[in-house]
């Protein structure tokens, strides 16, 4: 910063001062196959505030004004420029240049499917790809991760294994991230009839319109021996996007429509993201079942 000051003896100003020196660039990174929000304030050194996030590039996942998501952002580096203005007489401005890449650090995020078999039906089986999404591909390795009897190759037969919850997963290489898909098999001595098959819930879906994927399916929901149901789905912030009853995966089914009694605005597509589950439904016995989880969304 300069000041002049009249000097009588000379009569000629004299200017002293330094030119400010502008801050170091700012370097990150993150993924373009992984759902998360970055905090572009948190990248600052401490204590900056005052100044508003530029935009240079324009690119999509720009949000909120100071966060940025690269979930899908094509591979590229990207300057963020936050801009102290009232830093007078002169300005500032800290230069983040944010490498988007698909070099995942962690695994990607692993798809529940719920499913249960009983301890009590000695010929009843189960062939664990049977459960996995329709396209799935068929190059991943199963593994039991609770190391429970019962399992033979991917055939798992329940018969007279103690009650509980057990997880089998099915894990696929891949050069961006290894996708995981987590069987949790709740084993019960309750059979019921075993006209009611079980009720597999898919914590993933791809509404993109290639026809494969399209909605989130509760498969055997519909089935007479369930009379009701109710289905509820909430963004990460808590508000209904979707909500309905008696869900049969053909005239009402979610395809990531916003339809919520809350929903800001309806009829509109919800973005990529992270969504959570409330399903409930009764028996022909009259017990009501409840349950919830994550619902992964992707364009």
């Amino acid at each position: 910063y300069e000041t002049a000051t009249f000097n009588t003896t000379t009569c000629q100003y004299d200017v002293t001062g330094t030119e400010p020196v502008q801050p170091d660039l700012i370097l990150a990174r993150s993924c373009t196959n992984q759902d998360l929000i970055i905090n572009l304030d948190s990248l600052l050194p401490q204590g900056t505030t005052g100044g508003v996030w530029i935009n240079v590039d324009n690119v999509g996942g720009f949000i909120n004004g100071n966060s940025f998501n690269s979930i899908g952002i094509p591979l590229g580096v990207y300057r963020f420029s936050y801009f102290i203005n009232n830093n007078l007489p002169c300005p500032l401005t800290y230069n983040l240049d944010m490498t988007v890449d698909n070099t995942c650090v962690i695994p990607c995020d692993p798809i529940v499917i719920q499913s249960e078999s009983c301890n009590e039906a000695q010929f009843d089986t189960i062939d664990l790809n049977s459960l996995l999404p329709a396209g799935t591909p068929t190059s991943g390795t199963w593994t039991n991760d609770d190391n429970v009897g019962g399992l033979t190759g991917t055939i798992f037969n329940a018969w007279q294994v103690p009650v509980g919850i057990y997880t089998f997963t099915y894990t696929i290489v891949d050069v961006s991230c290894t996708r995981r898909y987590e069987i949790k098999m709740s084993v019960t001595d309750q059979c019921g009839p075993f006209a009611c098959d079980n009720v597999i819930i898919y914590n993933a879906f791809t509404p993109n319109g290639d026809g494969t994927n399209e909605y989130f399916e509760i498969k055997n929901i519909e089935q007479e021996c369930r009379p009701t149901n109710k289905v509820e789905i909430y963004n990460r912030w808590g508000i209904l996007v979707y909500e309905t009853i008696n869900y049969d995966n053909n005239t009402r089914r979610f395809e990531g429509i916003s339809e919520g009694r809350t929903t800001l605005e309806k009829s509109t597509e919800l973005p990529t993201g992270t969504y959570f589950y409330i399903i409930q439904w009764t028996t022909t016995e009259g017990n009501t079942i409840n349950k919830n989880g994550y619902l992964y969304l992707t364009r």
